[in-house]
């Protein structure tokens, strides 16, 4: 997924404002997804952005992707999750892996989750 900003550079900008939109509306899990999004494109290099982008799509799977029996739902919740993951594999592995297995168990025929759970080294 690529955000558009109206100058290059302007990620702070960018950031700033979704984090505004979150604490308006902040029981909108679409918004939360598109906020842990933009942190991973534009923010994944950054350390202190790490944590709170993987709090932020785990809450997203918290507010709206709750009905496992809709396959869809469970699609987007798995790759919710390992984007959670993702974000937080440079701070903490272990629970980079607990993710990865709890995508794999909200969808179970997800080829990435079984890829990112085969390419790690114990």
């Amino acid at each position: 997924m690529v955000f558009c900003l109206p100058f290059q550079g302007e990620e702070e900008k960018g950031l700033t404002y979704l984090v505004s939109k979150v604490h308006m509306y902040p029981n909108r899990a679409l918004l939360r997804k598109v906020l842990a999004d933009y942190l991973l494109e534009n923010f994944s290099h950054m350390r202190k952005y790490h944590q709170s982008t993987s709090q932020i799509a785990l809450s997203v799977i918290a507010l709206g992707l709750k009905d496992r029996k809709n396959i869809q739902t469970a699609k987007a919740a798995a790759e919710t999750m390992l984007k959670a993951s993702a974000a937080i594999k440079p701070l903490d592995s272990k629970k980079s892996i607990i993710y990865i297995q709890r995508a794999i168990h909200l969808n179970p025929s997800c080829e990435e989750a079984w890829r990112m759970l085969k390419s790690v080294k114990c």
